[in-house]
């Protein structure tokens, strides 16, 4: 078979050639990572490996499928190539040996309507979409872990209430005879690590393994993959333990630093080489990451030898932040293809809410690498439109029960729920409760206190609406409580009651504001759907991507670093973090801050050290 010729790099060539025993391949941005990992399996074809005994391993079915093309456009004659996931790998393994199909797997639309159902009694849960994401994200924590239920602490709120739904979601699906994506993995090990014949005939099948994107692998998957791989066989491993991101989803950046322990005759082979980007970004994001200390030392090199341009702009507030980041943005005059060159990143999702009203009202194009949720879809929002409705006297019973405990009013009977809605339905359930006469008496206070409140909100404005929601009302110390109840930083809630206290204060009246929220809306939706211009992203999803100019917005204390770190294992993940987001740049970076009464520049920012330009 004839070899097809491409110039690698020594570092390249050597990993490409290191064909038998165990390889870790630890590998710094932009050095062509991929590019390798596909030399080197038309290298072991080439060596006379057959093509259906290679497995290649990544994490995402999107790398999975790219990886593919890019194999069969460059070496098409090599043959059959197995690329997949690790839970694709493993629904493939019940599939053969334990008679499990597709139907198996239970849809994610039943699942969140399995816990709706439990949440129905749930009252206290307001933004049930969102505990259900952050719920099933830390079911998918225990289970790859392998921690025991007792043992495990939840970040979606109350330990109680997380294992009640844990037990009762493990029994439904019992009695469907479903799994879920995260049960594909325990069941397909369970069924290797018992069942000879099974895990002889994978072996026999799959002689040669890579897996990419080692950093992000968590104790389950690496169970999984040494099992299969057996003491002495050809496994190859890849990935940067700089770029380990995903702690939250259980991913132990210990496993791939730990992998020469596990396999003591592995060769470790380093690509230090950047070819994405500039000399001086390069410098600013090695002086980073030398600040953590379990990492593999290594040297980055650059390939280019244009300097490039690091710079930090540090403002006096937020909101003079953002006004800046669009005055840079029009002062650069780009073209569509300098627009599409171009991203803004930041640390959480909210902040995208923001950045994308002032691209709007700017006229400057922009796509999102996930979802924004319009600000106004938020279940604040709606509070403050069912407060709105009621204080005018056009509220219905929906609006009431949504508002009954915002703030916590204490009104959980069940019969408070099904009234009409009028004062004398509502006080006769306190007046009857069944709880003794101080709680009798309190309900009662807190039902007549409510009804003032609506008293006071009649025919007030959108500005004066909010303001008595948050003094009379208490409702944002509401957001405090809930955010304490919901393991959140009050922040994250306080953010939209801000947005929304700003955007009332440039429309009149109820009518102006609803019509702007509408247009809002649709301008939004058409925005986002073009799939066109400046890039918004989360320093999680960048990963894996690259422009030649990335703004970071909000690198501020309690943001980046985020404020729920807390110990040396958290901090050192958002530096990785940050670091993502510095090397996902050709030849620009610019970091924006603020500080005074409502920020602390980053630490981080200091860690860049001389390399950076500075202005103010």
């Amino acid at each position: 078979m004839r070899r097809k010729k491409q110039m690698f790099n020594e570092e390249q060539q050597k990993a490409i050639e290191t064909i038998k025993g165990q390889l870790i391949l630890v590998a710094c941005p932009g050095s062509g990572k991929t590019t390798t990992l596909l030399g080197r399996i038309h290298e072991m074809i080439q060596q006379g490996v057959p093509a259906e005994n290679i497995l290649m391993v990544t994490f995402t079915t999107a790398a999975a499928g790219e990886m593919k093309q890019r194999f069969w456009k460059k070496y098409a004659e090599d043959g059959m190539v197995t690329f997949c996931t690790i839970h694709s790998f493993c629904l493939a393994t019940l599939k053969k040996f334990a008679h499990f199909d597709a139907e198996c797997v239970l849809a994610t639309g039943d699942i969140y309507e399995f816990f709706f159902q439990q949440l129905v009694r749930h009252k206290e849960i307001v933004d049930k979409v969102e505990y259900i994401k952050a719920l099933l994200l830390d079911i998918a924590v225990c289970k790859n872990s392998m921690c025991p239920l007792a043992q495990f602490e939840p970040n979606c709120g109350e330990k109680e209430l997380f294992d009640e739904l844990f037990k009762a979601y493990e029994n439904w699906k019992d009695a469907l005879g479903k799994i879920d994506y995260d049960d594909m993995l325990l069941k397909a090990y369970e069924l290797m690590k018992n069942d000879k014949t099974c895990l002889e005939w994978l072996q026999e099948r799959y002689q040669y393994i890579q897996i990419d994107e080692f950093q992000d692998t968590n104790y389950l998957q690496r169970d999984i993959l040494y099992l299969l791989a057996g003491e002495n066989g050809n496994i190859a491993v890849v990935g940067d333990d700089d770029q380990s991101i995903y702690g939250f989803r259980g991913a132990k950046p210990e496993i791939m630093l730990k992998f020469a322990e596990h396999y003591p005759n592995a060769v470790s082979l380093h690509l230090s080489t950047n070819y994405r980007s500039d000399r001086k970004i390069i410098e600013c994001a090695s002086n980073l990451i030398h600040h953590n200390k379990e990492r593999f030392d290594k040297e980055f090199l650059a390939s280019h030898e244009e300097e490039g341009i690091v710079h930090h702009q540090t403002y006096n507030d937020i909101d003079a932040e953002q006004r800046g980041l669009v005055k840079m943005i029009l002062e650069k005059k780009m073209s569509m293809e300098e627009y599409r060159n171009t991203s803004i990143l930041y640390r959480t999702n909210k902040e995208a809410v923001q950045v994308s009203d002032l691209l709007i009202t700017e006229k400057i194009p922009f796509w999102c690498t996930e979802p924004i949720q319009d600000k106004y879809d938020h279940w604040i929002y709606r509070d403050i439109l069912s407060y709105h409705k009621l204080g005018i006297g056009i509220g219905n019973k929906m609006d009431l029960n949504r508002i009954l405990n915002h703030p916590q009013r204490f009104l959980f009977d069940p019969r408070f729920f099904k009234t009409d809605g009028s004062l004398k339905q509502l006080m006769h359930v306190a007046a009857t409760l069944p709880d003794g006469k101080w709680k009798r008496s309190k309900a009662m206070d807190s039902v007549e206190d409510m009804f003032y409140l609506f008293k006071k909100l009649e025919d007030k404005n959108p500005v004066d609406t909010l303001q008595i929601l948050e003094s009379f009302g208490r409702y944002k110390i509401f957001l405090h409580d809930y955010a304490e109840y919901r393991n959140m930083s009050p922040g994250e809630l306080y953010f939209y009651w801000n947005s929304y206290k700003a955007d009332a204060e440039k429309h009149n009246d109820w009518k102006e504001w609803d019509a702007y929220v509408r247009k809002h809306k649709i301008i939004l939706q058409e925005q986002l759907r073009k799939h066109d211009g400046i890039a918004l992203s989360t320093l999680h999803r960048s990963k894996g991507l690259e422009w030649d100019r990335v703004y970071i917005l909000n690198c501020v204390k309690n943001t980046i670093p985020f404020a729920k770190q807390g110990t040396v294992e958290d901090l050192e993940e958002e530096r990785r973090l940050f670091y993502v987001g510095c090397t996902r740049a050709k030849k620009e970076l610019q970091l924006l801050s603020y500080q005074g009464n409502s920020g602390e520049i980053s630490p981080f920012i200091k860690e860049l050290k001389s390399s950076v330009s500075k202005s103010r």
